[in-house]
C-alpha cells in the first residue's frame, strides 16, 4: 500500500522473514518461528524550511544515521 500526500508519503509492506535458529523472544510470541509475518512501515515526510543536519554524537545512541541529499548534482557535496 502506498499513499501519497503533498508533505509526505506512506509506504506499507506485509512481509514474511524465514530462517533458523530463533531466539527465545521470538519463539516466546509466535507460534511457528521458522516463519514471521510482519506489517513494516516507512513514512517519508518532507523536511521543515529551517532544518539544519545536527553532527553525530557517540554519546547520543549507539546507531549513526546518515542523511544524503540525491536532489543535489552529482558534483557538489551533500
Amino acid at each position: 500500500m502506498t499513499k501519497n500526500f503533498p508533505q509526505n508519503t506512506e509506504v506499507e509492506a506485509t512481509i514474511t522473514l524465514t530462517g533458523t535458529g530463533a531466539g527465545g523472544y521470538l519463539r516466546s510470541v509466535t507460534p511457528t518461528p521458522e516463519a514471521v509475518t510482519v506489517r513494516m512501515r516507512h513514512s517519508f515526510i518532507e523536511l521543515p524550511d529551517l532544518y539544519t543536519m545536527r553532527k553525530f554524537d557517540p554519546r547520543a545512541g549507539f546507531i549513526f544515521i546518515s542523511y544524503q541529499d540525491y536532489t543535489t548534482p552529482i558534483d557538489e557535496p551533500w
